[in-house]
């Protein structure tokens, strides 16, 4: 009797040490089906190009919208995708950004993303985003149809909202400008195919892509590749010149993690939005490292949030959500 009295001990102390152990791994976690480490912010390492985050107020209505720019690495292109509804989490969740709509090059297709990995991405299995450029769509000049280039929206601001690819191009560019109409606004994106000293100095390619630029309110430029200014800014005169005065830039920092790097830009008409804000979202993660922040809790796609020191929701370290 009193072997089995000892080993009956034996099972009553292990068993909850077991359920405890299984409780505060993540990987064990039933509804934790992400492949990423929760126990991990955002690496800035995933993306080739961090995504340019700009923050827009429409001026002649209480609208809001938030634009996530991307030009993501070709061989990258899924691996990259598969952290978009992430990001869109962060930025929806700490800025409260209700309209939303990511666009830029993506790679999504054809040799870079198979319509099977397209359609396993979380963004795309989520049915609250809404792809306005279609799998079907053809975004290239090549004799290929391949639709690289992507809007991907979410709130009640873009639902009526139509994508559009345009037949303008440029010299030496191989995509197509794409854009959405959202009430009396033009917004989109645009691969420039290595803007630099060079392109900017043919005044035929410039006035071209100037001529293309006034048709929009907001449009995401890509591929931007000097480490002066004096590119973006003669095309900014070029663009003034064709569209008005009222025509601004904001420009990115140079990033890539090699020697070639590029910049983002988004070129906006002031007289119908004003620009709030525009960071690389890599600059804006150091508050999601380190302490678990006040009052941690558990999004319904597993990710753990929590207050950080400015008031600000953040997301923190998964174990911060099982302590």
């Amino acid at each position: 009797m009193r072997i089995y009295k000892n080993l009956l001990l034996f099972f009553l102390a292990f068993i909850p040490a077991c359920i405890s152990s299984l409780r505060n791994d993540p990987e064990s976690t039933a509804n934790n089906a992400h492949d990423k480490s929760l126990d991990a912010p955002f690496p800035s390492a995933i993306f080739e190009r961090p995504p340019y985050i700009a923050f827009f107020k429409v001026n002649s209505s209480s609208d809001a919208f938030t634009i996530i720019g991307l030009h993501s690495k070709p061989d990258k292109a899924i691996e990259e995708a598969s952290w978009l509804d992430e990001v869109y989490e962060y930025i929806s969740e700490t800025y409260k950004s209700e309209n939303v709509a990511i666009m830029g090059d993506l790679n999504l297709d054809c040799k870079y993303a198979s319509q099977k990995k397209i359609s396993d991405l979380g963004i795309k299995k989520d049915k609250n985003f809404d792809w306005k450029i279609k799998d079907d769509a053809d975004t290239s000049v090549a004799k290929s149809k391949c639709a690289y280039d992507r809007i991907i929206t979410r709130g009640k601001l873009f639902s009526d909202a139509k994508g559009k690819v345009h037949s303008d191009k440029i010299k030496k560019s191989d995509h197509l400008p794409i854009s959405m109409k959202v009430k009396d606004l033009t917004l989109g994106a645009y691969n420039l195919q290595v803007f630099g000293k060079k392109k900017s100095s043919d005044e035929g390619a410039k006035n071209e892509i100037a001529g293309i630029a006034c048709d929009f309110d907001v449009l995401l430029l890509q591929e931007i590749v000097s480490s002066e200014l004096e590119p973006i800014n003669t095309l900014l005169e070029a663009i003034k010149s064709q569209c008005g005065s009222q025509y601004e830039i904001s420009l990115s920092e140079e990033r890539g993690s090699t020697s070639y790097k590029e910049r983002y830009a988004y070129l906006y008409n002031s007289n119908s939005v004003t620009l709030n804000q525009a960071f690389l979202f890599e600059e804006n993660l150091t508050a999601t490292i380190g302490a678990c922040g006040i009052n941690p809790y558990l999004t319904p796609k597993k990710y753990c949030y929590a207050t950080n020191q400015d008031g600000f929701k953040v997301r923190v370290k998964y174990s911060c959500c099982q302590e």
